[in-house]
């Protein structure tokens, strides 16, 4: 003789295996919270700011420089005030003209708010010769000799700060 044993009952068309749709979704929930909580923890858009911005700043020096190496003419950039620079080509006169950066919707390059641009103590305005040699000056009149030293740009917003340095007599910039 069998000992007496319960039968569990199964309604139709339900299924015993498996999550219910109520699970899936609270575990998903539960772990689009985390990710969040993770993403904002880890992300600090400060520690991204002034480096971007610097590469920026670089990218715009070496087109100043490569205009100048496919042409006939110096090209340089002022940095006006300390957060605005322009880009110039120097004429066959000896004038300049503003010209614009690739991408800017104006001359002038305006740094986002909380910056400040520090200039080579030698002079706030870079050229670049035809073969790339850089040239500093106080203005936008082209000097006869190049650079001695090595000119470095400084970047800061608050205590953070990045620079960039061109190398004397070849307009390096790494």
């Amino acid at each position: 003789m069998q000992p007496f044993r319960f039968k569990m009952l199964r309604l139709p068309g339900k299924n015993t295996r498996g999550f219910t749709m109520i699970e899936i979704i609270a575990v998903l929930v539960v772990l689009g919270i985390l990710a969040f909580t993770a993403i904002a923890v880890l992300y600090q858009p400060d520690t991204v700011e002034v480096p971007t911005r610097m590469e920026v700043l670089k990218s715009h020096i070496r087109f100043a420089q490569a205009a100048a190496l496919n042409s006939s003419n110096a090209w340089g950039i002022e940095a006006a005030t300390s957060t605005t620079y322009v880009l110039f080509k120097v004429l066959d006169d000896g004038s300049t003209e503003n010209k614009s950066f690739p991408g800017e919707q104006s001359v002038t390059v305006t740094l986002p708010a909380g910056f400040t641009l520090s200039s080579p103590a030698s002079g706030n305005v870079i050229f670049f010769d035809t073969w790339g040699g850089p040239y500093v000056s106080t203005s936008r009149t082209m000097p006869t000799s190049r650079a001695t030293v090595d000119l470095v740009f400084t970047l800061s917003k608050g205590s953070e700060s990045k620079t960039a340095t061109i190398r004397k007599n070849t307009g390096y910039l790494p």
